[in-house]
């Protein structure tokens, strides 16, 4: 079971992997099936090549997994979309 740390929104400073784009590209539904405002969302994130822009803000989540520390970095808008497919795992 995870322990959440910290939740927070902040803007980047460098370019960082936007690891609900990964679980977007891993698990989301197929693009034909998401409504027209999801498909212009997910052309300007491939846009930026599923990555975090410095300047733009992300939410940033640390928690502890078992042993381990974790950071998972999402963009404002992929977090969104993933939400609402309900593509994280709620453990």
């Amino acid at each position: 079971m995870a322990l959440v740390l910290r939740d927070e929104i902040r803007t980047a400073r460098k370019f960082y992997d936007c690891d609900a784009s990964e679980m977007w590209r891993s698990y989301g539904p197929p693009r034909d099936t998401v409504t027209a405002d999801e498909r212009l969302v997910l052309e300007g994130v491939e846009a930026d090549k599923w990555k975090i822009r410095p300047g733009q803000r992300y939410r940033c989540v640390v928690f502890r997994d078992g042993g381990e520390m974790v950071t998972q970095r999402a963009r404002l808008d992929m977090d969104a979309l993933c939400q609402r497919h309900d593509l994280y795992d709620d453990a």
